[in-house]
């Protein structure tokens, strides 16, 4: 196992591409998200529906708790989609990494549009637990943009034999370091999920 890690730490490194490549699609989001007037009404639903999950939360027995329980599964399960469902050429970890962003840049502006104090909102409501669980889904995006070119190559090497079994090799090496990558998303996760229901929670005025 020890060695298993060694080799993911190794792999981190070779996977700086994917990640910068995850981080500006995810700014691309913010951006469009923060300027975008055509998006508003859309997005305004998006984050209706958010707060409508957070009331019905917050009216259930150990709110807190009910907070937890659907933060951490949530982000969980949501990261495991991102990396498997990149299969299908990157477009899942694209998308939803382009609507997460576009989501935190419009409610910045509606932020600022209504008097809000946007530096407020980032650091007592975003920050703590974003911290930890903004790198866990960028890395989740980061290794399902990977699994898309993969796959991608794989459907155009039938034709060459050599590249063929060069690109399998790639996806063993894949599919053996999602083990250690689905360690570090849950323990990542769950660490951002306990933050958020409490550190958050509080600092929000719940």
């Amino acid at each position: 196992m020890g060695m298993l890690f060694r080799d993911f730490a190794r792999d981190l490194r070779a996977r700086k591409h994917d990640i910068i490549a995850a981080v500006l699609v995810f700014g691309i989001g913010i951006y469009a998200g923060f300027t975008s007037d055509h998006l508003g009404g859309w997005l305004e639903g998006e984050v209706e529906s958010i707060g409508n999950i957070a009331d019905l939360l917050e009216r259930m027995p150990y709110p807190q708790l009910m907070f937890f329980l659907f933060i951490f599964l949530n982000n969980l399960v949501k990261s495991l989609l991102f990396v498997f469902l990149g299969a299908f050429f990157g477009l899942f970890p694209l998308v939803s990494l382009l609507i997460n962003g576009m989501v935190i840049g419009y409610l910045s502006a509606s932020t600022m549009a209504h008097g809000g104090n946007l530096a407020q909102m980032i650091v007592l409501g975003i920050l703590p637990h974003g911290i930890i669980e903004l790198p866990m889904v960028l890395l989740a995006s980061a290794y399902g943009l990977r699994f898309g070119v993969l796959t991608g190559k794989w459907a155009f090497s039938f034709a060459v034999l050599p590249w063929r079994q060069k690109v399998a090799g790639e996806l063993r090496h894949f599919f053996r370091m999602t083990l250690p990558l689905m360690l570090v998303l849950t323990v990542g996760l769950l660490v951002a999920a306990v933050i958020e229901s409490t550190v958050t929670y509080s600092l929000m005025g719940h």
